[in-house]
């Protein structure tokens, strides 16, 4: 895995950057899923990995409710909003 990359256009830079909540949900099995996610800033025509945060696997059992929570949230949000 790469840093930093090459944007597409220089314009999209800060938009791809600055995204509200660049995180990524994975369902394992009912009340139990694991998130991954990144945060990037401008660098020059690139964009550059600030952090990452994927869930540790020893996470505890209450913490991995909560995340897939937050996935079965965070996908009803998505359609509804596309599909209304």
């Amino acid at each position: 895995m790469c840093d930093v990359i090459p944007a597409p256009k220089a314009g999209r830079i800060a938009a791809i950057a600055g995204l509200t909540d660049p995180s990524g949900w994975a369902p394992v099995r009912p009340e139990d899923g694991v998130k991954v996610g990144a945060a990037y800033a401008p660098e020059g025509d690139r964009i550059a990995l600030i952090d990452s945060f994927p869930s540790a696997a020893d996470e505890d059992p209450g913490t991995r409710r909560q995340t897939w929570r937050e996935s079965v949230d965070r996908y009803r949000a998505i359609t509804a909003e596309i599909f209304g």
